[in-house]
């Protein structure tokens, strides 16, 4: 649990096909729904981000691009990270 300091901040990846990050939709809901705006992010194929978008706007869910925004993500200093879909390559970038 993330001290007084230290804001949570989530990280859901989910990189491989559309079909899949589809049914990942509802985790990431029920996560904002019980954390609240701004504390979900949600990785997936950058050729997903189009399609992802409309869904999540204007809802606190940033949608975020495996292979474009891996600066952005290892700057972020998430507290929980949840790959639904395990990938040791993507987990040793986002570490650093």
């Amino acid at each position: 649990m993330p001290t007084k300091n230290k804001q949570l901040k989530i990280l859901v990846t989910r990189t491989d096909r559309m079909g899949d990050v589809m049914m990942a939709l509802p985790a990431v809901q029920a996560l904002k729904n019980a954390f609240g705006p701004g504390v979900v992010d949600f990785l997936v194929d950058d050729r997903l981000i189009p399609l992802l978008q409309p869904y999540f706007n204007g809802e606190g869910v940033s949608v975020l691009g495996a292979k474009q925004d891996i600066e952005r993500i290892q700057n972020n200093n998430y507290t929980t990270l949840l790959m639904l879909f395990p990938d040791w390559k993507l987990f040793r970038a986002i570490k650093g």
